[in-house]
């Protein structure tokens, strides 16, 4: 028997079952980022299995990378926005913030000081009502015609 102070009464958690909506939408953004990352393996190596990191320039397997985000994909609004993901190299991504202040130049550089300014107002907007279900067909559709 264990002792008294290993003892709890308490129950063990439970893990909640997500929604209908989160499923679709992490069904949406399954599909949205095979797209991105083959978008941006196409436009930066000509190539279907390799991109180049838009923070870094590193050259980057198409199943090792992510789809990056440089305004947070908390803000709903621009989540699925394209010119806000890019494909990133996974230490980028997950372990240096994206690398925001490259980010921001490359799409500078690739988009014009507009768009990021345009971003910058889209990301507070409230979003209603959004279909998953037709972001994920509209996404694979993409992704199944450039592959």
């Amino acid at each position: 028997m264990f002792p008294k102070f290993y003892q709890t009464n308490k129950k063990p958690k439970t893990k909640r079952q997500s929604s209908p909506i989160d499923l679709a939408e992490k069904r949406a953004w399954n599909w949205f980022s095979k797209y991105i990352r083959l978008r941006d393996c196409i436009r930066t190596t000509g190539r279907k299995d390799m991109f180049k990191c838009i923070s870094c320039g590193a050259i980057t397997a198409f199943g090792s990378g992510d789809a990056g985000h440089f305004i947070s994909r908390s803000y709903k609004a621009t989540k699925f926005d394209e010119r806000n993901v890019f494909a990133q190299c996974r230490k980028d991504n997950r372990f240096l913030q994206g690398q925001w202040d490259k980010m921001y130049e490359a799409i500078r550089d690739l988009h014009g000081q507009e768009t990021i300014d345009d971003l910058m107002i889209q990301r507070n907007k409230l979003t209603y009502n959004v279909d998953y279900a037709e972001l994920a067909d509209t996404y694979r559709n993409l992704y199944n015609s450039l592959k």
